[in-house]
């Protein structure tokens, strides 16, 4: 089959060998974060450095440590850490390099149309990471699908070498082991189909060994490795309900219709045979539906991904389609990408060019004249964002809640986090019982800086919810720094079986106000709700719809938040209605300044007038909380005595 950009006459073995060299020094600017980034504070900035300080601490990943992202995190956050900064240019030189000889096998012979394309295309990476880490898997089943069908003895020399970078990835992200997971199935099955068993073999020995061999080398032992695989699992299969967030739906429409129309360039090849067309089928269609729920589900800020997924995708079609069909997909899917991007900023050439090629070539030659360049600035750094916050050295271990990790990692205390270590993406009942059982072990921090920063219009006592009550029970506030509480554990606290009291279930409708079983009393509540079938598919093709949840006070107001349904199974404290740090250390207190917040009733809402995605029932049980805060009508009581 003919490729595109293929002239007849053949390009000179110098010129070619220049060509090549060109293309890996682009791979290597764009893939190696030579000037990486230096810690900051806020949401995104805090895990980053947290993942690095984990492995720093060698915590151990799947049990210590749960997240969406693995040891190797630094690879694709590009975020600097003098323990991990090895780790981040080795494997991010290895990725380059692999990619390398993947396009290289794909775009035999080389021509320098592809060189300049290259140049161009790839400057555009710098914001897409995503989609530059979900193509390579890509490339590599295109590979197999050539050795498959068209390419004689290219699978002996290359497949075990090709394939063994999928280990490093999934190491990385989440989303990366689902996507190697799934090309190396697919090329095992059809391996196994043409009576190919040791290349099947090798795909999958390929993949799992250099899993093993990377999860050794960042600290890991291989008695966690299970778990960290269960729980990548666990936390893809609910994130697109507690993470999603709207935006543009035509955006939508445009990336749905011109994969469309690839799928059906694809099926349109009447010259290859059916088993071919299946096996392009299954590889784009995991490809672009991995890029379609990494960029849809959290829609705002996100949808470059699938913008620059679509146009990667079209361009590797051309390796294996003849170029006029290959021009009408790549026509497209650039109509497609420029559609998606310009909704949110305007793309710049040449400033994502120089900000590809010049950081690059200032760590390079950074690296070589100052050897101690990175560790100053970064000392610099986390000198400045102790100053922002001056938290004092405190006795012991010491975690944060919600986020801001990069603030008490950048303080001279010892850090001990819970497993699930930023709040916000506990995002269902059994996260929330290791956090909740990490407070109860013996290895529960002696101090806990608390501040709560709900995302998305959460209801804020959601976040790490079942965890309050021990937060509260467990410790006691020390001081006020900033806006943060400082909590510190207390010497004899109460038996976990005696700080919540069951009183009772009940059973109501969406759009029904349920009234609290007292205005008194301090209570806590877990809420089951069930997703219909077409919830399910909702969540499985792309996300649900969201809930609400109303608050009506005991002085008349009314409080209007988002609900997770996942999230609140696992319980929260529902009344009084906690909203900011300063009322949350008013559950210590012996005053009544919290009872104005006490909740009179509340209701859930949803719009689903066709498809409802809710059973329209759920249950509600209704607990009070005895040991953790004192109540209304206890505090009255003490100052009458």
């Amino acid at each position: 089959m003919k490729a595109f950009f293929n002239p007849e006459k053949p390009i000179k073995p110098l010129f070619d060998s220049l060509l090549k060299l060109l293309l890996l020094v682009i791979l290597l600017c764009v893939f190696v974060p030579l000037s990486p980034k230096m810690p900051a504070p806020g949401l995104d900035p805090s895990w980053a450095m947290g993942l690095n300080q984990a492995v720093a601490q060698g915590l151990a990943f799947g049990k210590d440590i749960i997240f969406t992202l693995g040891p190797y995190s630094s690879i694709y956050t590009k975020a600097y850490h003098p323990a991990t900064d090895f780790m981040m240019i080795a494997g991010s030189c290895y990725l380059a390099l692999s990619y390398w000889l993947a396009m290289i096998l794909l775009m035999t012979p080389l021509r320098w149309p592809w060189i300049v394309g290259a140049f161009i295309f790839f400057s555009g990476m710098i914001y897409a990471r995503d989609s530059l880490l979900f193509s390579y898997p890509l490339l590599v089943g295109l590979i197999a699908y050539k050795s498959l069908f068209f390419t004689e003895g290219l699978e002996r020399k290359y497949i075990g070498l090709l394939f063994a970078p999928f280990g490093l990835l999934a190491l990385v992200k989440g989303s990366f082991l689902i996507l190697c997971l799934f090309t190396t199935l697919l090329s095992s099955a059809f391996y196994l189909s043409y009576r190919k068993p040791l290349l099947a073999g090798l795909c999958l020995i390929s993949f799992l060994g250099s899993m093993q061999l990377f999860w050794l080398a960042a600290g890991q032992t291989l008695v966690d490795l299970p778990s960290y695989l269960w729980q990548t699992f666990s936390l893809a299969a609910s994130f697109s309900e507690a993470m999603a967030l709207d935006g543009n739906p035509a955006e939508i429409l445009v990336y749905i219709l011109c994969t469309g129309f690839l799928f059906a360039i694809l099926f349109w090849q009447k010259q290859s045979p059916l088993a071919a067309k299946l096996f392009l089928f299954s590889l784009f269609f995991v490809f672009l539906f991995i890029s379609f729920k990494a960029g849809f589900a959290r829609h705002f800020g996100h949808s470059f991904i699938p913008g620059t997924s679509i146009l990667l995708a079209a361009l590797a079609f051309s390796f294996v389609h003849d170029s006029k069909r290959s021009l009408a997909i790549i026509f497209a899917a650039l109509c497609t990408w420029s559609f998606i991007i310009e909704q949110h900023s305007r793309f710049s050439l040449r400033n994502n060019a120089i900000s590809t090629y010049a950081p690059a070539w200032h760590g390079l030659k950074n690296r070589f004249s100052d050897k101690n360049w990175l560790e100053q600035n970064f000392a610099a750094t986390t000198g400045f964002l102790h100053s922002q916050t001056s938290f004092p050295q405190l006795t012991g271990t010491t975690d944060i809640y919600s986020f801001e990790q990069a603030f008490l990692l950048s303080s001279p205390n010892k850090w001990s986090p819970r497993p699930i270590f930023q709040s916000y993406s506990v995002f269902n009942s059994q996260l929330a019982e290791k956090n909740r059982n990490h407070l109860l072990s013996p290895n529960s921090p002696d101090n806990i800086i608390f501040r709560i920063e709900p995302i998305d219009n959460r209801v804020p006592a959601l976040e790490d919810g079942s965890s309050w009550p021990l937060l509260v029970a467990n410790y006691r506030p020390n001081e006020a720094v900033q806006d943060f509480l400082l909590l510190k554990k207390r010497e004899a606290p109460p038996l976990a079986s005696k700080i919540m009291t069951p009183l009772r279930t009940e059973k109501h409708q969406l759009g029904e106000s349920v009234t609290l079983p007292s205005l008194n009393e301090a209570v806590f509540v877990e809420i089951e709700m069930r997703a219909t079938l077409w919830g399910k598919l909702a969540t499985i093709l792309l996300k649900p719809k969201q809930l609400e949840i109303r608050f009506s006070l005991k002085d008349g107001s009314q409080r209007t938040y988002r609900l997770i349904a996942s999230m609140a199974k696992s319980g929260f404290l529902l009344s009084p209605l906690v909203e900011n740090t300063a009322e949350f250390a008013l559950l210590y207190d012996q005053e009544t300044e919290l009872d104005s917040k006490m909740v009179k009733s509340f209701s859930i809402d949803i719009n689903q007038e066709s498809w409802p995605q809710w059973h329209s029932s759920y249950i509600v049980h209704f607990n009070r909380v005895e040991a953790a805060f004192p109540s209304p009508s206890s505090r009255a009581q003490r100052r009458i005595s």
